[in-house]
């Protein structure tokens, strides 16, 4: 897959991905009628017990399984340790990065499993100074 990311003022920068790293990022070919369906389907969120939406297998390997409203939360935790806590990569390079080329960098999809896990539990304890707590 080829892309050329224009941002703002800035240079175009192309992307090139291989079949493997496109499918790591989530961007596949994909005919009509061959969506997947999603692992989410069936599933109950692990805060609020509604149907999942969407979900993040773990570095453990168990997969943890979210609603769009509780999603919404873990995503407003992660951009918050985008924030206050970036990789190295994005904290010492002044450049614009093309999210396309923050995908395919090794350094910055460690970061991000790590990030989501930590925005996974900052949101369960919130849930649980909240009393929103639907594990008991």
């Amino acid at each position: 897959m080829h892309f050329t990311v224009i941002a703002g003022d800035a240079r175009p920068e192309k992307t090139d991905l291989c079949p493997d790293c496109a499918t790591a990022v989530g961007l596949t070919r994909l005919t009509p009628g061959a969506f997947p369906t999603s692992a989410a389907a069936g599933k109950k969120c692990e805060f609020c017990d509604t149907n999942a939406w969407s979900g993040h297998i773990n570095q453990d390997g168990r997969p943890t399984y979210w609603c769009f409203a509780c999603g919404r939360e873990i995503n407003r935790f992660f951009q918050y340790l985008v924030m206050s806590e970036p990789p190295a990569k994005l904290r010492n390079n002044p450049q614009a990065i093309s999210p396309f080329s923050l995908c395919a960098d090794p350094e910055i999809q460690a970061w991000s499993v790590t990030a989501i896990q930590k925005a996974v539990q900052m949101l369960k304890e919130q849930r649980r100074q909240d009393g929103r707590d639907s594990t008991g």
